[in-house]
């Protein structure tokens, strides 16, 4: 499989701190996904990068209801992904330190303990 090279050079560009990607099933998880993000950077690790991407192709309206919803939040530090294709998948699979494929009923300070273990494993790669 071949990385989105767009991806994977605003990921090395722009994006500073830790990557979390949350690949869900829906909007609705999605959102929760988000509202995770909020209290992990809000608490927790304010440098958590958050990908918030959609197993299948979201419809425009609901793509723009979660970067509203992202943006009421003040959640920055967010890339909110409505249709991933497998170079995009690749490039954040790539850069994450943590991948979610469903929404916690674990602790969320668990996400952050995650990072804080594996950061200096992968800044060091």
């Amino acid at each position: 499989m071949t990385v989105h090279e767009p991806t994977a050079k605003n990921l090395r560009e722009r994006v500073d701190g830790p990557v979390v990607v949350w690949d869900l099933a829906d909007a609705d998880q999605m959102a929760r996904a988000l509202e995770v993000a909020d209290v992990i950077n809000t608490w927790l690790r304010s440098d958590l990068f958050t990908v918030v991407m959609a197993h299948e192709p979201l419809d425009q309206s609901r793509a723009d209801a979660l970067r509203e919803f992202a943006s009421t939040l003040n959640l920055t530090r967010a890339w909110i992904v409505p249709a991933a294709e497998a170079g995009q998948r690749e490039a954040f699979a790539e850069r994450a330190l943590v991948w979610l494929s469903e929404l916690p009923p674990f602790p969320l300070a668990s996400i952050a303990e995650a990072v804080d273990s594996l950061v200096g494993q992968r800044l060091a790669m």
